[in-house]
């Protein structure tokens, strides 16, 4: 992240990164509230806003966890609240950026085109 005397806007842009991996460690509240308050900012399509956000621990968390590891493994498709249209199609620019990316993803998890058993564990960790 750039130093408070350097921030411009490209210096934030190329300092954005996406992050999927993640920690067993507990986040503290304090953290959490704060992160969330700074999301309030962050834009959207059409600035349409269409996200809603819960937090849970405890006992609620590992019940939640587990209806949601049971979904997967019954492939029980997603149901988000914002659907893209159903015509959403990436023109062939983007189609190829998106295919080359998950190309390299599983060629770096040594999983195969057509391994989608693989695939679908490997959304779990459990390679």
């Amino acid at each position: 992240m750039p130093t408070k005397n350097k921030l411009t806007i490209s210096s934030l842009i190329k300092a954005r990164k996406s992050v999927r991996g993640f920690l067993s460690k507990k986040v503290p509240s304090k953290k959490i509230k704060k992160i969330f308050e700074l999301a309030q900012h962050a834009p959207s399509n059409c600035n349409i806003q269409p996200w809603f956000t819960f937090v849970c621990t405890g006992k609620s968390k590992k019940n939640l966890t587990g209806k949601f590891l049971s979904a997967h493994k019954k492939n029980i498709r997603p149901n988000p609240d914002y659907k893209y249209p159903s015509n959403f199609k990436f023109d062939l620019t983007y189609l190829s950026r998106q295919v080359g990316s998950a190309k390299a993803l599983y060629d770096g998890m040594k999983i195969k085109r057509n391994d989608k058993k693989k695939k679908r564990r490997s959304f779990l960790d459990e390679l």
